[in-house]
């Protein structure tokens, strides 16, 4: 399966971008990311409840959200040389203004206790990240450590799935995850979140369930890995066990026979999958039933009409949106990502056998009705509004299921629409990438008002300067475009 060297040229591709996005994403410029710093750090040093603070912080702007502040604003006791700078806020602070506002930290007071907004999140996955951020000697060091090990340990879940698409498969099984692996899925993959390792594993776990789909039978590797993407989705944040029924309805809908064949065999695949699922279960229910979810109110018709127009906008964002979930990309850029995966998804649909059809239809309207039902939710329970990253670990299920699909019925499909419909993806899906990169990173640069060609003027550059940063994205791209292309012609 490792042998394959276009597969490894395609780990070296999402590597790059990864890279690139770790080190141009100013400190701090991420959803939250301050908050997830002091996380961490309590995580790492042991400190998983602190101290309720429901004062502290931002104000609350409406009742759900002074109930969400009530249970989930903590306080923890953290090293005062790692203290949050007060510019950590300044992006947030004006939505328009450049990354230079960061550089602004002198003569702030070090605080040896401080308040995080997601204190009461599940601690499992800041630990690892925590535990290395705490050897830092300042708050920026540590901030960029607690980044890499988080990506790091995403991508090993992106690494394997491509290894898992390809074997066996057609350039046609790899399309899903390409379109999964938005330009948001990779942003989100550089900044310190529990969103990113959530993200990522569940791209592993659908993977390997695509590859179970497409050969019938795994490896018990390939089942380790499948069965530690779903303890990971499980546990990284309070949706896990939302993910995992829908994984026993995607599996009931692709691999009932396989799955009952498991269980009927009470083999070391039947005990170790009950094992994961029960430890993942009890670790998640454990921290809900200890943090008390906040008490909701009665819905309205008003909020249902709200959350129908956020559930739109979320969608958008999981095509890509960047900062504190205030830096866009050019509407042309969401049509065109939107087009590709329109396409997609009615070439499958065309294309498939009817029982495969009718599986794909109703993973999109499992889908569609989970995200309405979750920003109905999140904003009736919290105040706040459901932001696209939050249905990802759902959603990206339904390209790499489709991807499959389609790879099964390539016989039905004239080489030459294959040809067409690959160049397609081989041509926009990295340059949408780097319109992303290029959106994201000219905001850091210049501000949103700021010239165009921001690398020649900029108010803030990162390490290495924006050139060097700018050759590599594009040289990813590049890179990208030769192997897909070679991939498509050998399939």
């Amino acid at each position: 399966m490792f042998s394959n060297k276009r597969g490894w040229a395609f780990v070296l591709v999402f590597f790059i971008w990864g890279t690139t996005w770790l080190f141009t994403n100013p400190l701090s410029a991420a959803p939250e990311e301050p908050e997830h710093y002091i996380r961490a750090l309590a995580s790492g040093s042991g400190q998983w409840l602190g101290v309720p603070n429901p004062q502290a912080h931002m104000s609350a702007q409406n009742d759900g959200q002074r109930r969400f502040f009530k249970v989930y604003n903590r306080t923890f006791e953290i090293p005062a040389k790692l203290s949050i700078p007060p510019s950590w806020f300044c992006l947030v602070q004006d939505h328009s203004t450049s990354a230079k506002c960061l550089s602004i930290n002198s003569d702030y007071k070090h605080l040896t206790f401080d308040t995080s907004y997601e204190g009461g999140y599940q601690p499992y996955m800041y630990i690892l990240p925590g535990i290395v951020m705490l050897q830092a000697s300042n708050p920026e060091m540590a901030l960029y450590l607690g980044r890499v090990v988080n990506f790091l340990f995403s991508f090993f879940f992106l690494a394997i799935s491509v290894f898992l698409l390809l074997h066996k498969g057609s350039f046609l099984s790899l399309t899903g995850l390409l379109l999964a692996a938005s330009p948001m899925v990779v942003f989100v993959g550089t900044v310190l979140s529990p969103s990113a390792p959530e993200i990522y594993a569940a791209i592993g776990f659908w993977s390997a369930l695509v590859y179970w789909f497409r050969t019938k039978d795994v490896s018990f590797s390939v089942w380790s890995f499948m069965l530690f993407s779903l303890f990971v989705l499980i546990i990284s944040r309070a949706l896990g066990l939302l993910w995992l029924g829908l994984a026993f309805g995607i599996i009931f809908l692709f691999l009932k026979n396989e799955a009952l064949d498991v269980m009927r065999e009470r083999g070391r695949k039947f005990w170790t999958f009950s094992l994961v699922v029960s430890v993942g279960m009890v670790l998640s229910i454990f921290w809900q039933l200890l943090i008390l979810p906040a008490q909701s109110n009665v819905p309205s018709v008003a909020l249902v009409v709200t959350s129908l127009k956020n559930m739109v906008e979320a969608l958008g964002e999981t095509v890509g949106v960047f900062g504190w979930v205030d830096t866009v990309m050019p509407k042309w850029a969401y049509a065109v990502w939107t087009l590709l995966f329109m396409g997609f998804v009615i070439l499958t649909l065309l294309k498939g056998k009817i029982a495969q059809v009718r599986k794909l239809e109703g993973m999109l309207f499992i889908g569609g009705f989970l995200t309405f039902v979750l920003a109905f939710y999140i904003d009736e329970s919290t105040g706040f509004l459901l932001q696209g990253r939050q249905v990802l670990p759902m959603l990206i299920a339904i390209p790499l299921f489709a991807a499959e699909i389609l790879n099964q019925n390539r016989d039905k499909i004239s080489k030459s629409l294959i040809r067409k419909f690959g160049y397609f993806i081989i041509i926009g899906v990295p340059f949408i990438q780097l319109v992303g990169w290029f959106t994201n990173a000219h905001r850091a640069a210049v501000g949103t008002g700021g010239e165009l060609l921001f690398w020649l003027h900029p108010d803030w550059s990162p390490v290495f300067s924006w050139e060097a940063w700018g050759v590599t994205f594009v040289l990813g791209c590049i890179l990208f475009v030769l192997v897909a292309k070679r991939e498509l012609q050998n399939n």
